[in-house]
C-alpha cells in the first residue's frame, strides 16, 4: 500500500477494509438480512444460464446466488410492484 500523508490511524483503517475485501469477510454478520429457502422450478436454459451467470459473477464481482436471485427480485418487484 503506497504511503500517504494520512493519519496513522487511517492508514491502517485502509489497509483493514482492503483485507476485508479481499477475503471476502462480513465485519458484521447480524446485520445480513434474513433469508429464508423458496423452491421455485426453472426451465432447463435457464438454469444453465442462471449457473453459468453465478460462476461468472462470483469471479468477477463476488455475487454469489442468492444475492443475484435477490437482485432479481428487486427488479421484478420495481417493474411489477410489490
Amino acid at each position: 500500500m503506497p504511503k500517504t500523508d494520512a493519519p496513522s490511524w487511517l492508514n491502517n483503517e485502509i489497509q483493514r477494509s482492503a483485507e476485508t475485501i479481499q477475503n471476502e469477510m462480513v465485519v458484521n454478520p447480524a446485520a445480513l438480512p434474513k433469508r429464508s429457502m423458496r423452491g421455485f422450478r426453472l426451465r432447463e436454459d435457464y438454469q444453465i444460464r442462471f449457473d453459468t451467470l453465478v460462476a461468472r459473477e462470483k469471479i468477477r464481482s463476488g455475487k454469489k446466488g442468492p444475492d443475484l436471485i435477490e437482485e432479481a427480485m428487486q427488479l421484478l418487484f420495481e417493474k411489477y410492484g410489490g
